[in-house]
C-alpha cells in the first residue's frame, strides 16, 4: 500500500501517467498546477476512456482526468 499521495502536472501524457501508476502501485494520481489540486486520473479512467474508446497515449492526461477537485479548507 502507498501512504503518500502520488501527484503529476496536468500535461503529461497518459502514457507517462500510466507508467507513473505502474512504478508507485496506484491507481490513482493527483493532477496538479501552481494553484493546487486541478484533476484526478484513476487507472478505470485509462482503461474506459483511453483504452476503450482507442485514444492516443499521447494525449495529455487532463483530457481524461475527473475535474473540478473540490476540496474543504
Amino acid at each position: 500500500m502507498t501512504e503518500s499521495v502520488v501527484t503529476a502536472a496536468p500535461e503529461r501524457t497518459v502514457r507517462e501517467i500510466a507508467e507513473l501508476m505502474r512504478e508507485r502501485n496506484v491507481g490513482s494520481v493527483v493532477l496538479v498546477d501552481d494553484a493546487g489540486p486541478v484533476g484526478f486520473v484513476t487507472d478505470r479512467d485509462l482503461a474506459l476512456s483511453v483504452i476503450a474508446d482507442g485514444r492516443d497515449f499521447g494525449d495529455h492526461v487532463a483530457d481524461h482526468a475527473s475535474s473540478p477537485v473540490i476540496t474543504s479548507m
